[in-house]
């Protein structure tokens, strides 16, 4: 795309004057961030900071007039202001697009201030626990409102999900959001890397468009407060591409943190979205938005056991310190109550084992240590939790290994990849530049065949004598044309100081002018053949029959000199245009 702005230019849009804003971390370059479809630029109208997305090529089209009226109404649902917009048509922007035709069917709309989720990734910017709920909860706020209204954003992604400075999320690139009265688009998206899910590539289109890229967005908030999912990120998003949907360890360490941090609920949720075969079968946002706390530490694990429900959080777990005693010890009338309480601890903490639920049951088995420390068997199942964790601990620091040997890998064809998409930016930064080069040779080359063509005719009026006209012709070329202009002043000259027409000799004349005064002194028995006038009409030359030509003046009759060394009766003489003054007797 061609419309390159310079930090401080002015554009009129709809009435108003804005300017390109600089970028704040990078003095004289535009504020502009650049994605697959189109640039944004940050303008100004003194303290109105605006966004002016301009579309490349491809993507300019008069339908995102409709777009803009489409997404109109929903600019005053959370996160969706970007949805406020206005279209630079043709009709009520001619000027500006005269002057850069590039911002046909750009959109102004308002500018929202802060990164995007992809950049926190890429960054690995730090987050609490405090601070992760507080973005995924606003991320499932506004996705259960969008569905709430039959919205969906069909390319939900990291760089699609900015997150302002004064809390919360927002999201951009809503060109192809769905909504039961939108025209379906030509070209349907696909999903973005790293959040498409298996039938992505059919198209998303549809209510249920962003739940499962809306469910891996929601883990990658929750779980990045975990210093481990940080350093085990793929790049610009959690998941590398081809790690979606399956169960490789960046997903076992995701649901590790999410079980730790949020509890059975959020994780379920999570797997469930991830084990799905079409996006239906995904949870909805309003499920993820119930499921989620209101804040860090209010949520707790109620076990009901009967008539007695123990809160896990209130228990005070000392260390283990468990007294094998006889049987009868634990089966007094008094202790019943707290005893079939005991048993059903028990019976979910054999369940969490035989699942493999190892960090679940040890949390089981200290509950049900301080309830009723006497229990031996609950021992026994505690020691084989722990020994189950110990060795799913093994195991997992092997995956780990194995990991960062794969992510070393990664990171280095990262890097390759990063060098050639370089390579390919200043490729196609070339190939613009000689598109325009080629464009502008394009241009030289009619405007030369047209100053052609005017110096043919200018040529053709000079060979007619048709100096006033061949005059003309040459002024028009040197103001409309790129001959230099020294040069055609140079032939105007020449047609201004050009002679009169030549007088044409007939054979009357010829036997007139031998009686004429000029020729008095010539002897008699010499005849003339041919005369000739000089360009400014002041001489004459004759050719005669005595071999000789006479040269005389016209204004007085003199003979000025004469030509010999013929061998026979001259006759034909005409005049060269070399000046008379360079004549030499």
């Amino acid at each position: 795309m061609s419309f390159r702005p310079q930090v401080n230019d002015q554009l009129s849009i709809n009435g108003v004057t804005y300017s390109i804003a600089e970028h704040p971390a990078a003095p004289g370059v535009p504020y502009g961030q650049a994605g697959r479809r189109a640039i944004v630029y940050q303008v100004a109208a003194e303290e109105d900071y605006r966004a002016l997305k301009v579309f490349s090529r491809r993507f300019r089209t008069p339908a995102l007039v409709l777009v803009a009226q489409n997404l109109t109404p929903y600019a005053s649902l959370p996160g969706l202001q970007v949805c406020r917009r206005e279209v630079l048509a043709p009709e009520r922007n001619s000027l500006l697009l005269q002057q850069h035709p590039d911002l046909a069917y750009a959109m102004l709309m308002p500018w929202i201030e802060g990164p995007t989720w992809m950049e926190a990734l890429v960054q690995k910017q730090v987050l609490t626990p405090e601070e992760s709920l507080t973005l995924a909860r606003s991320l499932a706020a506004i996705l259960a409102q969008m569905e709430e209204q039959g919205l969906a954003h069909c390319d939900l992604s990291g760089p699609n999900v900015m997150l302002p400075p004064d809390g919360g999320v927002a999201l951009v690139d809503v060109e192809e959001i769905y909504g039961p009265e939108f025209e379906q688009p030509e070209a349907l998206p696909s999903g973005s890397s790293g959040y498409g899910h298996r039938t992505a590539g059919e198209g998303l289109w549809g209510p249920n468009a962003d739940r499962f890229a809306g469910a891996v967005l929601l883990a990658e908030m929750l779980g990045w407060c975990d210093e481990r999912v940080r350093e085990a990120a793929w790049g610009e998003q959690y998941f590398a591409g081809g790690e979606v949907q399956q169960k490789g360890g960046r997903y076992h360490l995701l649901i590790e943190a999410l079980r730790e941090q949020w509890g059975e609920s959020v994780t379920g949720l999570f797997e469930q979205s991830w084990r799905s075969d079409a996006l239906k079968d995904c949870p909805a946002f309003e499920e993820w938005l119930a499921a989620l706390p209101e804040g860090v530490g209010e949520a707790t694990v109620i076990i009901e056991t009967g008539e007695t429900e123990i809160n896990e959080e209130q228990v005070i777990v000392p260390e283990p310190d468990w007294k094998v005693v006889d049987e009868d010890s634990k089966s007094g009338g008094e202790n019943a109550a707290l005893e079939s309480t005991a048993q059903s601890l028990y019976q979910a903490l054999r369940e969490q084992i035989t699942q493999g639920n190892w960090k679940e049951a040890e949390r089981l088995g200290q509950a049900l240590e301080v309830l009723w420390p006497e229990y031996r068997d609950g021992k026994t199942l505690l020691e084989q939790a722990r020994q189950g964790d110990e060795e799913d601990q093994r195991v997992e620091e092997e995956i780990r290994q194995c990991e960062a040997v794969v992510r070393s890998e990664e990171e280095r064809l990262a890097e390759e990849r990063k060098g050639l998409e370089e390579k390919r930016l200043a490729l196609e930064e070339k190939l613009r530049a000689l598109e325009e080069r080629e464009e502008k040779l394009h241009q030289r080359d009619e405007s030369l065949t047209e100053t052609q063509q005017n110096l043919q005719e200018a040529r053709r009026l000079l060979d007619a004598h048709n100096w006033q006209e061949a005059r003309h012709q040459l002024e028009g070329l040197a103001a409309a044309s790129n001959v230099p202009v020294v040069q055609t002043e140079i032939d105007a000259q020449g047609a201004k100081e050009a002679p009169p027409p030549r007088r044409i000799i007939t054979s009357e004349w010829v036997k007139h002018l031998q009686e004429v005064r000029c020729l008095q002194h010539s002897p008699q028995d010499i005849k003339v053949n041919s005369v000739a006038f000089s360009p400014d009409g002041s001489l004459l030359a004759s050719a005669c029959t005595d071999k000789r030509i006479w040269l005389w003046r016209v204004e007085s009759g003199d003979l000025l000199y004469t030509w010999e060394g013929h061998t026979d009766r001259v006759w034909h003489v005409d005049f060269s245009p070399i000046p008379v003054n360079e004549i030499k007797p």
